[in-house]
């Protein structure tokens, strides 16, 4: 009797440590959640050292570059995708997926999205867009992408609205990355002899036009549950660097961006070179950030 009473006094001890033993490693199985904070970008329109406002656009206010030259702006624009944060190691330390921001004049904030928290070097993204999503078709739920300013349109499309347009999108030329127009002064003294431009830069059937933008290392840290700001200019004078003031292109059209490829290599290259740390190139931070 005693033995049979010691043997089940034994197979219960022998239980409970194995349910403790179980629960103890489901606990240690749990992998906590990364923490995160809100990543915002900040991006302001400029014209060299002159911040373009609304009202500048509807006017035609005239706005002076460094060298002297005067140019007014009506249009102003580009798509941001592939955004990445740059690490303290200089590598890639976070992908944000899915995130294409459509930066307009008017709107300066726009949330990235939650990233893990950290200390980063830089950011890094893509003026345009990558070869799959330029051959997609819009659709009514894309924030970013259901937008006719953003389509190349031709003849009555131009017109027609998101309905009829939508479905022939990716056969008439993808998406626009870069609008710019307006005028500048183009006269050698800088009297005041004004001539018209207008870049309408896309990836045709391909990205061919979609341009890396790494910026410099300028270090920022992500807290948790707390909201980050890295502020940027973007100086849409640059696009004009190196370019014929005597020979300005009208490039508005998909088939344009084919005829003026060329043309369109310089300022894109302006994009691409322009990713620095000082205020004449096309993007920068902010002064002061």
């Amino acid at each position: 009797m005693k033995t049979q009473f010691k043997t089940f006094i034994q197979l219960l001890i022998a239980g409970i440590f194995a349910i403790f033993t179980t629960s103890c490693n489901k606990k240690n199985d749990v992998t906590p959640a990364t923490a995160t904070g809100t990543l915002e970008f900040h991006l302001h329109t400029d014209v060299d050292s002159n911040e373009v406002d609304s009202i500048g656009l509807v006017y035609n206010l005239v706005y002076n570059s460094y060298a002297g030259r005067g140019i007014t702006v009506s249009q102003a624009h580009l798509l941001i995708s592939n955004i990445q944060l740059i690490g303290t190691n200089g590598a890639v330390a976070y992908n944000v997926p899915g995130r294409i921001i459509h930066k307009v004049q008017p709107i300066e904030p726009y949330v990235v999205g939650n990233v893990p928290v950290g200390n980063y070097n830089a950011v890094s993204y893509t003026v345009g867009l990558d070869a799959a999503t330029n051959a997609t078709v819009p659709v009514p739920t894309d924030t970013a992408l259901y937008d006719p300013t953003l389509w190349f349109a031709t003849g009555a499309a131009s017109v027609a609205g998101f309905a009829s347009y939508a479905p022939t999108v990716p056969s008439t030329g993808g998406y626009i990355y870069l609008d710019f127009e307006g005028t500048i002064d183009t006269s050698a003294a800088k009297t005041g002899k004004y001539a018209p431009f207008h870049f309408r830069i896309g990836g045709g059937t391909n990205n061919i036009n979609a341009v890396k933008v790494t910026l410099p290392n300028q270090g920022f840290t992500v807290s948790a549950n707390q909201t980050t700001f890295v502020h940027m200019v973007i100086n849409y004078a640059a696009l004009l660097n190196n370019l014929p003031l005597n020979n300005l292109q009208i490039i508005e059209t998909s088939a344009d961006n084919s005829t003026y490829a060329s043309y369109i290599s310089s300022i894109t290259s302006n994009i691409s070179t322009g990713a620095s740390g000082a205020l004449q190139h096309f993007i920068s931070y902010e002064a002061g950030q």
